[in-house]
């Protein structure tokens, strides 16, 4: 089905969009242009006319607005991507970004005035790594495979098409259109439903980023005693520490990097990894599955040899 995204002007948009690599203390400028055309909303059914005022009111004329907010990154208002900073379709937004931070990833999501839940359950995510050359040196990361996994669960129906939540936690039935915590039936990794990966038999650097709407990932890694967390959402941590076996929890928006060394695994060894939603998440259909008979993502170690 149709999805929203992000893409480098002139090439196809992508869900989740391209990462952006900066370096720190670097700063870069990005011009942001809105080409979601001037149809409808994808999911317009579920568009709150009571929310679509200040600077979305001229939807659904002006096409679908859009703000584009960077999740962890420190900016000043003018280029934050606020939701009064919302633009239209062929007009564009200007920032500016510093990257004065400590190297980490971060997400760049729409933050649209009454639309940022739609926009972001429908594709327009992204993740934005502010890095030191000389920190990923000092902890021999530079020369690790690097594998970056963005989680979100996905409604589609039958034939294919994205759908959104219709009902809440606490009722059967919404009172307005606006349904705020979205669950989906289904995972994406890095926009794929039910994902392979393969891992060389080497150490390796995992990135991940959980872009869900509303969901808790709780993820059982059967390889966790393989790993140590080397940085969280605010960037490396002092000591690297152990990675649960089970209920590994990923919130909403939170990134963790982890390094596992896979060099001890046999050749042609498979992971399953499955997510364990938490009670208030169980009140909708889910297949925590995205591999295979209960995995939620699929890794195979492999030799070069």
């Amino acid at each position: 089905g149709t999805v929203y995204g992000f893409g480098r002007e002139g090439s196809a948009p992508s869900f989740p969009g391209p990462t952006i690599l900066t370096a720190r203390n670097v700063p870069i400028s990005v011009t942001w242009t809105n080409r979601l055309g001037t149809a409808p909303h994808l999911l317009h059914r579920n568009t709150e006319p009571s929310f679509l005022v200040e600077a979305s009111a001229c939807y659904p004329t002006c096409g679908v607005p859009t703000s584009v907010h960077i999740h962890g990154l420190e900016n000043p208002p003018k280029y934050d991507g606020m939701p009064t900073q919302t633009f239209y379709h062929n007009t564009t937004f200007k920032a500016k970004y510093a990257n004065r931070q400590f190297p980490s990833i971060k997400v760049y999501h729409d933050h649209a005035w009454g639309l940022s839940q739609l926009n972001m359950w429908a594709g327009m995510v992204g993740l934005y790594a502010v890095q030191d050359a000389e920190l990923e040196s000092k902890f021999h990361l530079d020369k690790l495979p690097d594998m970056t996994f963005i989680l979100q669960d996905k409604l589609i129906s039958a034939d294919g098409a994205l759908l959104y939540t219709e009902k809440l936690t606490c009722s059967p039935v919404a009172p307005t259109k606006w349904v705020p915590q979205a669950y989906g039936s289904v995972n994406t990794v890095n926009g794929v439903v039910m994902p392979f990966a393969t891992i060389d038999a080497s150490r390796v650097r995992f990135r991940w980023a959980n872009v869900a709407n509303a969901r808790t990932y709780t993820l059982t890694l059967p390889f966790a005693h393989l790993c140590k967390v080397v940085a969280t959402d605010g960037g490396f941590v002092h000591q690297p520490s152990p990675v649960p076996v089970t209920d590994w929890t990923l919130f909403p928006l939170e990134r963790v990097e982890m390094v596992c060394d896979f060099t001890s695994v046999p050749a042609g060894t498979t992971f399953d990894i499955v997510d364990k939603p938490l009670l208030q998440e169980t009140a909708y259909v889910y297949d925590a599955r995205v591999m295979q008979s209960a995995a939620a993502i699929l890794f195979q170690t492999r030799s070069w040899r």
